[in-house]
Order: structure tokens, then sequence, then C-alpha cells
């Protein structure tokens, strides 16, 4: 998981997927974020993505406040999540 900010100011955060080949080096396939256009103005902890994993053919990325599911060859969105706060 990624955070940017500038001058102390929240700007976005999430996750950056790369495929890396020896040959080819880094690709990057997709990023994912659990912030809204609304959020991005204000630090929001809780759409923070805190970890990211796979299993098998899907990416899987967690925050306090969803979890959700990613094809790992396409990038397309398999599942949300939303988690009670």
């Amino acid at each position: 998981p990624v955070h940017l900010s500038y001058n102390y100011k929240f700007n976005d955060q999430g996750a950056y997927v790369y495929r890396i080949d020896l040959d080819k080096g880094f690709a990057l396939i997709g990023n994912e974020t659990h912030t809204t256009l609304q959020s991005r103005d204000s630090y929001d902890y809780q759409q923070i993505i805190k970890r990211s994993i796979y299993i098998n053919e899907t990416l899987y990325f967690i925050s306090d406040a969803k979890v959700s599911a990613r094809n790992i060859n396409s990038f397309s969105e398999s599942q949300t999540l939303e988690l009670k706060r």
C-alpha cells in the first residue's frame, strides 16, 4: 500500500500491482483505492488499504471500510464487501 501527500496534505492512497518479468522488467497492471473523491479532501483512516493478499487467481485489498477482490490476470473487479463502521 502507498500513501501520497504534498505539503502535509493527504492526496491519495492505494495499492499498486506490478507484473515482474526478468526480461521486460516492471509493468503496472493496475491500482486499487478505497477512497472516494469526497473523502480525498479529508483523511479517513478507515478507507486506507492496510493489506493486500492473493489467493489463487484473486487479489484481495483490505481496509477498515471494505474488502475488494480483483482477478489477478485481467484486474477486473470481482466483488466488493462493504464493512460496517
